[in-house]
């Protein structure tokens, strides 16, 4: 298959003019901010369903607070009369009462005292207290006074109330009963914190399983052991936290990707899946903005977007903390143990929104191949004709940012295979669809000329459709020649309009996929007269004008007909990238239509030259903005 010279080092799409309006307000920005917006309703739905399942374990931890490792105990004595008096055990929790009962209840309820529920009066009272102090009911401290009028108001302050008080039974340490080390690697131990046995218990499994002996009696534990690796410094305390008061609101501050990992594996190992969702959530909706709606299943986010990559990009923040967040989510989920398919199916997102000069940096470069090669896949399965040209774009400003940095950032070469090998891809699609592609509102966009758009605006919509013209020719085939150079045809008369300088360079690729349809079988089957429909295109080609002279060498897009000498001028009508630019001055033996790299072979109807960027670079880019603006 005939290729045609890759695009041409551009130096000013990498620097615009800063006379280049702003864009108008942002709808990517804007979709960004609702992307964001869109997620926080599920951060929220996973907050309540947190809180909720903490109200309950400590529901729970009342109901049941004699297997709950209870320190403290009340006898209630009822009268039958003939049946004689029933006694019955209350079980409860000292730190519980300290933090939470009104001093009115410990003075008339000490622990370990025996009252008679018959003669005294208050008793309803005590199974009420006891009960406020482990949920929102009720409260012991009355709220009732300050709003009244506001049951909704009373239920919030009751839970805010709840939730303080569990934070000062944490932070005082109180009553704690048992021990929390850390064990390092080499055996020796670290101690972490103190706790009680009873919250442990009513709200992980793990610590329930680790408190209790094998016959499912309580035992007398005083230490637990986890191991360092599994809980790095802390992330303890956060988890802790978060047991005690069943959000992560008070360390949010304090949350970092890196501990948000920790916090997972964390998760993981006590086995609190609702903690590690509201981690996850909280990475996601805080601190990655959204991560193009990661919360959505394939199919929802698909059905979002259309399939159309410029939604999927717009859908998501581009910003430092993002697109270096996504490659470290990447990393996270390919460690041992790691299941985060939120979290991946997110991060591969952010990489298929950030193709382009998004890949050009060394975070990228530095992920496992196997991820690099599974991104890659991920591009070419959403390659079609609506967004084949965008994409298309995006390749090369990535092929240029790379050649620009070559020097300093050699590592990021390892991008360059990566981004070729999209292009190609894309290129298939194009060739095989250019009707299609060269209907999409991209395309359009770019044909319409506003005599009010800026200079440096309209430039860089002159190279993208020098881009494409390349990419077609490319991906030209015997083939599938005659199919583009009609989805070209039908859009002849908007070239007029984009000057003669691009119109030249549009004329002579149309020969140019002309002359190759002639080696296509059914041009070949035309020329013996067995069809008769592509006759007519092929009596287009001016066989005489191409390879005339024994000594050509040159392609149908660029046609001297002869070998120049080393020092001749150069007739502009000969080639249309020098029709392009209006070329007036003697150019040296270098081929115009020059690769990015030093030697490439053009195939069939292309010479191989030899040519280093850096002659590219100190002869300067023959596509220059005055240039083009000429036209």
């Amino acid at each position: 298959m005939a290729q045609c010279p890759p695009q041409l080092y551009r130096p000013t799409l990498l620097q615009p003019s800063p006379m280049r309006p702003a864009s108008p307000p942002s709808v990517a920005s804007q979709m960004v901010v609702s992307a964001q917006e869109a997620t926080k309703p599920w951060l929220e739905s996973v907050a309540e369903k947190a809180g909720k399942l903490w109200q309950d374990d400590l529901e729970t931890l009342y109901l049941d607070a004699e297997n709950q490792f209870p320190d403290i105990s009340w006898d209630m004595v009822e009268d039958k009369g003939d049946e004689g008096k029933l006694s019955s055990k209350v079980w409860g929790h000292t730190a519980m009462v300290h933090a939470r009962a009104t001093a009115e209840f410990r003075g008339r309820y000490p622990p370990n005292c025996s009252f008679n529920v018959s003669s005294d009066p208050g008793h309803t009272s005590f199974t009420r207290e006891l009960r406020a102090m482990h949920t929102v009911g009720p409260s012991p401290h009355d709220l009732s006074d300050e709003r009244p009028e506001d049951a909704a108001f009373r239920d919030i302050a009751r839970l805010d109330r709840l939730r303080k008080d569990m934070l000062y039974i944490w932070g005082s340490s109180l009553h704690t009963d048992v021990a929390i080390c850390l064990l390092d690697s080499d055996g020796s131990r670290r101690h972490a914190a103190r706790s009680h046995r009873f919250l442990l218990s009513s709200r992980s499994s793990y610590f329930r399983r680790l408190l209790l002996a094998n016959d499912g009696e309580t035992t007398t534990k005083s230490t637990i052991y986890l191991p360092t690796r599994h809980f790095p410094p802390g992330s303890l305390h956060i988890i802790l936290g978060y047991l005690y008061t069943g959000s992560l609101g008070i360390f949010r501050h304090d949350l970092s990707l890196l501990t948000g990992f920790d916090l997972i594996k964390g998760a993981l190992y006590l086995s609190l899946p609702v903690l590690e969702d509201l981690v996850r959530s909280e990475i996601i909706v805080e601190m990655l903005h959204g991560l193009y709606l990661a919360n959505l299943s394939d199919a929802e986010y698909f059905s979002l977007t259309g399939g159309e990559w410029i939604t999927m990009a717009n859908l998501g923040c581009r910003c430092w903390d993002c697109t270096n967040g996504a490659f470290r989510i990447l990393q996270f989920c390919q460690e041992d143990g790691i299941q985060e398919d939120i979290l991946d199916r997110g991060a591969r997102r952010a990489l298929v929104a950030l193709f382009g000069e998004g890949w050009c940096i060394e975070e990228f470069s530095a992920l496992p191949q196997s991820i690099t090669d599974s991104i890659v896949t991920n591009i070419k399965e959403i390659i079609t004709p609506i967004n084949v040209l965008p994409l298309l774009f995006a390749a090369e400003n990535a092929l240029i940012k790379l050649d620009a940095s070559y020097k300093s950032l050699l590592r990021l070469q390892a991008v360059k295979p990566m981004i070729l090998s999209v292009r190609g891809s894309l290129e298939k699609v194009l060739c095989e669809s250019a009707g299609t592609c060269l209907q999409t509102q991209t395309w359009n966009d770019i044909m319409v000329v506003d005599e009010e758009d800026h200079s440096q605006l309209r430039y860089e919509n002159l190279v993208k459709v020098g881009w494409t013209l390349e990419a077609l020719s490319r991906g030209a085939s015997p083939q599938n020649a005659l199919g583009i150079h009609q989805a070209l045809e039908a859009h002849a008369q908007s070239w007029i309009a984009l000057g003669p300088s691009l119109q030249s360079f549009f004329e002579r690729t149309q020969n140019y996929l002309l002359k190759m349809s002639q080696h296509s079988p059914v041009a070949q089957l035309a020329q013996y007269g067995a069809s008769s429909s592509i006759s007519p295109l092929l009596d287009k080609v001016d066989t005489n004008s191409l390879n005339s002279s024994s000594g050509s060498f040159y392609s149908a897009v660029s046609t001297p007909t002869r070998a120049l000498s080393l020092g001749e001028p150069i007739d502009a009508t000969h080639s249309a990238y020098i029709a392009a630019i209006e070329a007036e001055k003697t150019i040296s033996l270098y081929s115009v239509a020059s690769s990015r790299t030093n030697s490439t072979d053009y195939g069939l109807y292309f010479t191989r030259w030899a040519i280093s960027q850096e002659t590219i670079r100190e002869s300067g880019s023959i596509w220059s903005e005055a240039d083009i603006l000429k036209s």
